[in-house]
C-alpha cells in the first residue's frame, strides 16, 4: 500500500506536512484539450505534432531507482494515451548520475531521494541550487526563491 503524494513533503513528516493543498486528478480529456489549444494535433501514428515536429522525448532513469521499471512503464503508457512519444532509457546508477543528472543532459528524468527529518526545500527548489544543489529539474521561480529565502532567515533567527 502507498499514499499518493500531494507535494514534496510526505505525510510521515507530520510536523511539516500540509494536507490541505489543492489536489489534482488525472483528466485526460482536459489534457488533450490543452494540447490542442497549444497547437498540437495527432499524426497518423497517434503522436502529437506541431510545425512538423513530433512530441517525442526520452525518459532517463537509474536501474537502482526503487520501482523504476514499473514507474517508467506507467508514465510511458499515460503519456502515450495523451499522444506523447516516450523512449525509456534505464542506466546503471553511476552512469545515470554522471552522464544525465549531474550534467543536466536529459529530456525527462526519474530520480528519487530521501527527505531528511527537517525537510528544508531550499536545495531542491531554489534557482541557485541548479548549479550547486539538488535542483536537478532546473526549476526557476522568483516568488518561490523569495519564499525559500524568507524561511531560511526565520530559521536562522529562531
Amino acid at each position: 500500500a502507498y499514499t499518493l503524494g500531494q507535494g514534496p513533503i510526505p505525510p510521515v513528516l507530520s510536523s511539516y506536512y500540509e494536507p490541505n493543498v489543492t489536489k489534482y486528478s488525472l483528466d485526460l480529456a482536459k489534457a488533450k484539450s490543452l494540447m490542442a489549444e497549444a497547437g498540437w494535433t495527432p499524426g497518423a501514428d497517434g503522436v502529437l505534432a506541431k510545425d512538423g515536429q513530433k512530441f517525442s522525448f526520452k525518459l532517463s532513469a537509474s536501474t537502482s531507482t526503487a520501482g523504476g521499471p514499473q514507474v517508467t512503464a506507467e508514465l510511458q503508457q499515460r503519456w502515450k494515451a495523451l499522444g506523447l512519444e516516450c523512449e525509456i532509457e534505464m542506466l546503471q546508477f553511476g552512469v545515470f548520475i554522471s552522464q544525465r543528472r549531474d550534467s543536466h543532459t536529459y529530456d525527462v528524468m526519474l530520480h528519487s531521494w530521501s527527505v531528511p527529518p527537517d525537510p528544508d526545500q531550499y536545495s531542491y527548489w531554489h534557482s541557485s541550487a541548479i548549479a550547486n544543489g539538488l535542483n536537478d529539474g532546473e526549476y526557476r521561480n522568483p516568488q518561490v526563491d523569495k519564499l525559500l529565502e524568507g524561511r531560511g532567515r526565520r530559521a536562522r533567527r529562531g
